[in-house]
């Protein structure tokens, strides 16, 4: 009888430890379910926050590009302005040129004639001074555009 008491009691003990080590399997099945929970959730949210890395970063090479479209319109309409003003500047002083051209033939006409003109003293001819005017705001307009050319090309 104490062999069948001692063995129960071995069997009790054993039973006991087995159900201690069923509980603590249990526990640590629990413990990494939560722990792959958790990773799960911050890899969740990881991705959510590259994600909005990248449409931010979209977004600002849109800007960007954006912005950079604008000046390069900017740009052009002022080239399209330099332009326009050059073809006026370059009509006017064509005109100017072809009344000097004029002036200067009925001058070497007269000449020829035996008749020379007089002008008072103290004023010019007006293709003279509209000439040098317009050569003066050509030699002008035309640095103004190798300027703004030249800082087109380096930017």
């Amino acid at each position: 009888q104490t062999q069948v008491r001692d063995s129960q009691r071995r069997f009790g003990e054993m039973e006991g430890r087995m159900k201690e080590d069923l509980m603590m399997a249990r526990i640590r099945d629990a413990e990494n379910k939560q722990c792959v929970a958790e990773l799960t959730q911050k890899i969740s949210n990881l991705e959510y926050k590259n994600q909005e890395l990248v449409v931010e970063g979209d977004l600002s090479s849109s800007i960007s590009e954006s912005n950079r479209v604008r000046e390069l319109q900017d740009k052009v309409a002022s080239l399209r302005a330099q332009v326009t003003s050059l073809a006026l500047m370059n009509s006017k002083l064509t005109q100017s040129l072809s009344m000097h051209n004029l002036a200067t033939s009925f001058a070497d006409d007269s000449d020829t004639s035996g008749g020379t003109p007089q002008q008072s003293p103290g004023t010019t001819s007006p293709s003279r001074s509209s000439l040098n005017l317009d050569l003066g705001d050509l030699s002008f307009s035309t640095y103004s555009l190798h300027r703004s050319m030249s800082n087109n090309s380096t930017s």
